[in-house]
């Protein structure tokens, strides 16, 4: 028994790189690469017009849209659509090792490919502006002209800077706290997917994350539905919404900190409930293939 033991071992960073090397992951960077340069269409413009450079602090607005938080979620749908995990080549895996330890690398890879996608698109959101960057410890000036600008309209911007995160936060603050939004809200996407991958199969899975990442382009629907803010959890990336009222003071927007709080419970719970499924069930390896 002690030599078997002995065998088992944890190698969740394997798995992390076996993912981040893998056609899907690939495929996901190269659309966040594309929404991105599709978000930023129209900036240039305005860089010539006002004869202003562009400081690196544009991640959170960018995700302030709603379009763009909404198609980065279905990206990251699509990063996790993988889910159970299960075929042929991991039934080794989870014999050699055991299930609990099987699982635990999983939720580990599930996470950090979440860390690194949400790292390569804040460093797109930068990248996409050179050489018309300036380095600067506020705002700059062009940010805060494209956010009150009357007649910006002309250039046709996809999105604009929110005049709410630029009154609320630093760059610095807005950077890290959207950059940690996004982080855990993919994640709990991810482990969402996986859990209930376990419990009914990948297109249940699939088709529950698609509709719930979908129902960010419900706003209007925000007005009567009070509860809809709290079950659209890429909205929850928009930090000029938190602590807004909806619609003429109708309710407010979650928190920031209630939506950070909401999914780390999330990620309690789920990652207890793939470990508990999967000691009580019988995997069927060639389901998903």
């Amino acid at each position: 028994m002690s030599g078997k033991m002995g065998r088992v071992h944890w190698n969740g960073w394997q798995e992390f790189v076996k993912k981040i090397c893998s056609i899907r992951f690939v495929g996901a960077v190269i659309l966040m690469a594309a929404l991105v340069c599709a978000i930023a269409t129209g900036i240039d413009r305005v860089m010539l017009d006002c004869q202003e450079w562009i400081t690196p602090w544009m991640a959170p607005h960018f995700f302030d849209n709603k379009y763009f938080a909404t198609f980065y979620g279905f990206i990251v749908c699509y990063m996790f659509s993988d889910v159970p995990f299960m075929n042929r080549s991991e039934l080794c895996f989870a014999l050699r090792k055991g299930r609990c330890i099987w699982c635990i690398e999983k939720i580990f890879a599930v996470i950090m490919q979440a860390f690194t996608l949400t790292v390569l698109t804040f460093a797109a959101t930068v990248l996409v502006f050179v050489p018309r960057i300036c380095l600067e410890t506020d705002w700059g000036d062009l940010i805060n002209t494209m956010a009150h600008s009357d007649d910006i309209w002309k250039y046709n911007l996809i999105g604009n800077p929110s005049p709410v995160i630029l009154e609320k936060y630093t760059p610095l603050q807005a950077m890290i706290l959207c950059f940690l939004l996004v982080w855990i809200v993919s994640a709990t996407i991810g482990l969402l997917m996986f859990v209930l991958s376990l419990y009914g199969s990948r297109i249940a899975a699939v088709s529950a994350a698609v509709v719930l990442t979908g129902m960010n382009l419900s706003e209007a629907k925000f007005i009567t539905s009070s509860w809809l803010p709290y079950v659209t959890p890429f909205n929850w990336c928009r930090m000029g919404l938190h602590d807004e009222p909806v619609f003429l003071d109708v309710h407010d927007y979650p928190s920031l900190w209630f939506c950070i709080g909401l999914c780390s419970i999330m990620i309690i719970f789920i990652v207890f409930g793939i470990i508990l499924k999967s000691r009580h069930m019988e995997f069927v390896w060639n389901k998903e293939e």
